[in-house]
């Protein structure tokens, strides 16, 4: 039998760490067949079952209260976070459509692949992608694409994290 280990040895599980003769321990796990939307309901289910405490990341701003920004979308090999509505922008930022950080982003955003319908992570391209002076822009962007209004968030926006360790008296 081979011998592996489930998860590196850490402080935290070096006195009841052993080497594991199960299969999945020396290989990935393959992805499950079935998605599992991280909704409100979802998230209290897996706390009714697991008892851990499990939230949801929202409310972070692209611009925090002393000025400072996130990193601009437009910065090659970047991924940036936007959440997507199906509704006109309330706010369109750069207010030209046309401007070519703007026509920038939604050749990016078409060429995407990805089908979250709430939130979408893009990774600017590292060449043959040009925003332009895209410093000159702020980082709280609205830009229309069709119907659906794109807005830039921060980077974690709806992430999902198991804050049960914080939840303990002895942290």
């Amino acid at each position: 039998d081979t011998l592996c280990s489930n998860v590196p040895r850490t402080f935290l599980n070096k006195d009841n760490c052993i080497l594991s003769t199960e299969s999945t321990a020396c290989g990935a796990i393959p992805p499950a067949e079935n998605d599992i939307v991280l909704d409100q309901y979802n998230l209290l289910n897996i706390h009714n079952l697991t008892g851990r405490y499990v939230y949801e990341i929202q409310g972070l701003p692209v611009i925090d209260h002393l000025g400072d920004t996130i990193t601009h979308p437009c910065t090659a090999g970047w991924r940036s976070r936007w959440e997507v509505t199906e509704s006109v922008c309330s706010n369109p930022s750069p207010s030209n459509p046309d401007s070519q950080m703007v026509i920038a982003l939604l050749g990016v955003f078409a060429n995407n692949g990805d089908t979250n319908p709430y939130i979408r992570d893009i990774t600017f391209p590292t060449s043959g992608v040009d925003c332009g002076s895209y410093d000159t822009y702020d980082v709280d962007i609205q830009i229309q694409n069709n119907a659906e209004c794109w807005t830039h968030k921060h980077p974690e926006h709806r992430s999902v994290y198991d804050m049960t360790y914080w939840t303990r008296d002895d942290t």
